[in-house]
């Protein structure tokens, strides 16, 4: 089964918006956590107030100012759904997932998690555990403060989604 097939089908293309939207809440939900967490704190804000506040800190993407920055996350967002869409088809069409076959799609999630952040709001793993070790001045020697990672993730992702397409091409044969 070739991307093109999977496409072609509307049902399977339906999922890949769900797990875009979903995967789009996600990344807005943790990138502003703090923000909305910190509406909550305010005793004078009535409950209304508290809601159309954090709804607006959900929501706040304006210090996305680099078109490099907006298209890692654009990248990310739509090889991350691509992914869980690509898993979900390779369930389908073998009714089970051997657990060596999905162990490869799982690391290379877990890979393109550490390196996508950027050092101004350290969502990701990589740029936290450097500033918890005190090594977070360190991403500064990249050309792109560190973005340089979050590309290498997005890569590494679709290295992952490379394989489970190749897998797809022939779901049914034991290739271990």
């Amino acid at each position: 089964m070739t991307l093109r097939e999977i496409f072609k089908n509307k049902k399977y293309l339906k999922i890949f918006g769900v797990f875009v939207l979903l995967t789009s809440f996600f990344y807005l939900f943790f990138k502003n956590l703090k923000h909305i967490i910190s509406v909550w704190e305010v005793p004078v804000f009535s409950v209304f107030e508290k809601l159309k506040f954090s709804m607006q800190a959900f929501f706040a993407v304006n210090d996305i100012k680099m078109f490099s920055v907006l298209l890692l996350i654009i990248l990310f967002i739509f090889s991350i759904s691509l992914f869980l869409l690509l898993i979900y088809v390779l369930f389908k069409e073998t009714k089970k997932i051997q657990a060596g076959k999905s162990f490869w799609g799982l690391f290379w999630i877990f890979f393109s998690v550490l390196g996508l952040s950027c050092a101004s709001c350290g969502i990701g793993l990589l740029v936290s555990t450097l500033s918890f070790l005190g090594l977070s001045s360190l991403i500064n020697i990249f050309p792109m403060q560190g973005l340089e990672l979050g590309y290498l993730g997005v890569i590494a992702l679709n290295v992952s989604n490379y394989f489970l397409l190749k897998r797809l091409k022939n779901p049914y044969t034991c290739k271990s």
